[in-house]
């Protein structure tokens, strides 16, 4: 016991005290998964506008893709997921990106440069959300490859990971799909179709 002006301090207990306040007071860590990191590599490629087909073959596909579509295509977005998993010196490295990426335009377009610049932008919300939706699917594709990785590595690279990549795609174009049909509201479309350009 220590005395100081009339009151006792027990050291002891003054030391339990400041033990308890600095486990209190430290900062909690995260579990680290149970899993590998997997390093990922962005191989997206830029966005190239093209004009490759006409209105006539632009109404061709569209009724080839969906039949109940009213209003005439004037262009679209396409792209290509591509995922790989690959072994460097024993480690695993994620390559993935969206490739192939175009906005097409009819090139027979009635409406000049201010409907040219209005498709390219409408389609580029397309090509934008596309970029969104990688950069928030991707760190759910490495965790699936980092524990299919954790389980067989030589099947992370081959078999399982080719039924990852399958999955992975089908639940892509499904998001973005649902994506598309919310950028492509009745308000978007007739700011469109009925733009200034075609007066």
């Amino acid at each position: 016991m220590l005395r100081l002006h009339g009151h006792s301090i027990s050291v002891v207990g003054a030391g339990i005290v400041f033990i308890l306040i600095a486990l209190k007071s430290a900062p909690v860590r995260a579990a680290r998964p149970d899993y590998p990191e997997i390093r990922t590599v962005n191989i997206s490629e830029p966005v190239r506008i093209v004009r490759d087909f006409n209105l006539s073959q632009l109404k061709a596909i569209k009724e080839k893709a969906d039949p109940s579509m009213a209003r005439p295509l004037y262009g679209f977005y396409i792209h290509a997921l591509k995922i790989k998993l690959e072994t460097i010196k024993g480690k695993p490295f994620l390559y993935i990106g969206l490739v192939d990426r175009k906005i097409e335009v009819a090139r027979d377009l009635d409406g000049g440069q201010c409907l040219f610049d209005n498709v390219v932008t409408h389609y580029r919300k397309h090509a934008d959300a596309a970029e969104n939706l990688l950069e928030q699917e991707t760190a759910d594709i490495s965790r699936h490859f980092a524990i299919a990785w954790k389980q067989n590595p030589t099947s992370a690279v081959g078999h399982q990971g080719s039924l990852i990549i399958r999955d992975e795609l089908n639940a892509f174009a499904r998001k973005q799909r649902l994506l598309e049909r919310h950028i492509d509201s009745r308000e978007e479309l007739d700011g469109l179709y009925k733009s200034d350009c075609h007066v």
